[in-house]
């Protein structure tokens, strides 16, 4: 989405995607890994490795980038509401 910066309706339509996928692959944790509820309430108990924590992480970022690309369509409108 990074090279589609002309494209701000299919940015927002592959970020729309990127965050349904991610929210899939977090709850598949629960449900592929039936100890992994236990296991998040219990830190002490199991070893987490950075991949297990990489979706939650890339959903908090594609928020923050739909924001983003929201803010800056509105600029643009703005701008050209202006000329």
């Amino acid at each position: 989405t990074i090279f589609l910066y002309n494209n701000r309706l299919k940015q927002l339509m592959y970020c729309n995607l990127l965050t349904v996928l991610t929210l899939i692959i977090i709850g598949t944790y629960f449900i592929a890994i039936p100890a992994a509820k236990s296991m998040m309430l219990k830190p002490d108990e199991g070893n987490y490795e950075i991949g297990y924590y990489l979706p939650i992480l890339a959903s908090i970022l594609t928020l923050a980038v739909r924001y983003y690309i929201r803010k800056d369509d509105e600029l643009v409108k703005d701008s050209n509401r202006m000329r």
